[in-house]
């Protein structure tokens, strides 16, 4: 708000903001917005699906189906119970909604920041949705009949290659060197054949955990590319058992960072597993 009404001071010598165009987890620039009286338009990245959902966030805590109960609820099956009236959601189930609503807390921070986006939302002046029509008909058609006008312009990620900004990409966003010899090492392999496994730049997991998670992937049998972040373990480097390098070194690559979107992109990737997850390439 204050850097707005700088901007937008008689005094200032650029021309003055008419309109804002907000992520839909910064809907704070809506009550500036509302303040300057002019129009703010929110960008949802994620599908219409996943924006429905969180919409109904509300809804199921009215409806008693979250907070669970207790963690016994994450693995007794509650999570397949059918959610048959959100609308354009036909047969969708507990599990299938964002992992938010697996808390045990109704004072949860997470969801109780996605109740205050998904009402903000609501104030707008316009939302664009990073889907198309045709893939999500029946969703976007119940989405516009509650919120303020719906643009769909996706999928955003076909432009990537069309614009030329090398002045931009060597800004660069990484925290962590890339390893260039990730691309060269998926160049030997077939297509589709290695599972790319990489937690992001904020997962962090105990030590217990990656050995855990290291030997269901040393058992799979499959080919892979693993990014092991520095700081991925709590309080410690990581550090994998020497046998786990031995099971999978024919098969196996550990990287500390690489650049993800040539990797996502490349040939050989046949998967993509991640914190939140599980992608198949066909």
């Amino acid at each position: 708000r204050d850097l707005l009404s700088k901007l937008n001071d008689t005094s200032s010598s650029v021309p003055p903001v008419t309109y804002i165009v907000s992520d839909c987890t910064m809907t704070f620039t809506v009550a500036a917005a509302e303040e300057l009286g002019i129009p703010v338009v929110i960008f949802w990245p994620t599908s219409a699906c996943a924006s429905m959902a969180v919409l109904q966030f509300r809804n199921l805590i009215d409806k008693g189906f979250t907070p669970l109960k207790d963690s016994t609820y994450l693995i007794n099956g509650y999570l397949d119970t059918v959610i048959d009236w959100i609308p354009g959601m036909k047969g969708v189930c507990l599990k299938d909604l964002p992992s938010f609503i697996r808390t045990t807390d109704l004072n949860d921070i997470v969801m109780k920041f996605f109740l205050n986006e998904a009402e903000r939302s609501k104030r707008v002046s316009a939302i664009m949705l990073n889907t198309y029509e045709v893939l999500e008909h029946d969703v976007i058609d119940a989405l516009s009949s509650i919120l303020p006008p719906i643009y769909t312009v996706g999928p955003l990620h076909l432009l990537e290659n069309q614009i030329n900004d090398n002045e931009l990409k060597l800004l660069g966003s990484n925290l962590w060197k890339e390893r260039s010899e990730c691309l060269e090492w998926l160049d030997l392999k077939e297509p589709k054949s290695v599972v790319y496994v990489n937690f992001g730049s904020i997962t962090i997991m105990t030590p217990k955990q990656l050995v855990e998670f290291a030997w269901g992937l040393a058992n799979s049998n499959q080919i892979f590319l693993w990014v092991v972040r520095p700081d991925l373990l709590i309080g410690d480097s990581a550090v994998l058992p020497p046998e786990f390098a031995a099971e999978t070194k024919d098969r196996g690559l550990l990287a500390g960072w690489c650049p993800q979107e040539k990797v996502i992109c490349h040939p050989s990737i046949g998967g993509f597993f991640n914190s939140q997850w599980v992608e198949f390439h066909t």
